[in-house]
């Protein structure tokens, strides 16, 4: 009963204090990363998929996927996966085809690429790296994800510009609100 009526006396300061929106939002979080998580679990199952090729990042119930995949079919498998999980809402496909197959080593080059660019995000104080996604294609890096403003999205696409290897940037950033 002791531990009922700590639970009750938290509630209610929490109430008083206004912490009922951080609940909230701290649930959606929540439910965001139960989906992400499921999704990026069914495209490893997905024999059409490679689930390491895309990026999975979940706002308010939406599915957002990017990066660079082999074919059309993968782009399309990838979004009816995304589809069948409970609880997304919507599936936003910024998934980008690449135009020809990749030796190893250029593989390498990229995930070095990518590496760099979320360290470059990381260390910015203006960007929220946990944020974006990022991935890398022959140098052209895609940045995707939501982010709080315009103003941080062309922060994002500034930095990643700015890093060694990097030929361009595509954004495929969302803004909250």
């Amino acid at each position: 009963m002791k531990n009922s009526t700590g639970t009750f006396a938290v509630a209610i300061i929490a109430a008083a204090l206004g912490a009922g929106s951080a609940t909230a939002s701290t649930s959606t979080v929540v439910k965001d990363s139960v989906i992400t998580a499921k999704v990026k679990s069914a495209l490893v199952a997905e024999p059409a998929t490679k689930a390491r090729q895309i990026d999975v990042v979940t706002s308010h119930g939406t599915v957002q996927l990017s990066g660079f995949v082999d074919n059309a079919e993968s782009r399309i498998a990838a979004e009816k996966v995304a589809h069948g999980i409970k609880g997304v809402v919507a599936v936003q496909n910024k998934l980008d085809v690449r135009s020809e197959e990749r030796s190893v080593g250029a593989a390498l080059d990229d995930a070095v690429i990518s590496t760099k660019v979320k360290a470059a995000l990381a260390a910015d104080p203006l960007t929220k790296a946990m944020s974006i996604a990022v991935a890398s294609d022959k140098g052209t890096v895609q940045l995707s994800g939501t982010v709080d403003s315009e103003a941080e999205r062309a922060e994002a696409v500034r930095v990643a510009a700015g890093v060694d290897g990097v030929q361009t940037v595509e954004s495929k950033l969302d803004t909250q609100g």
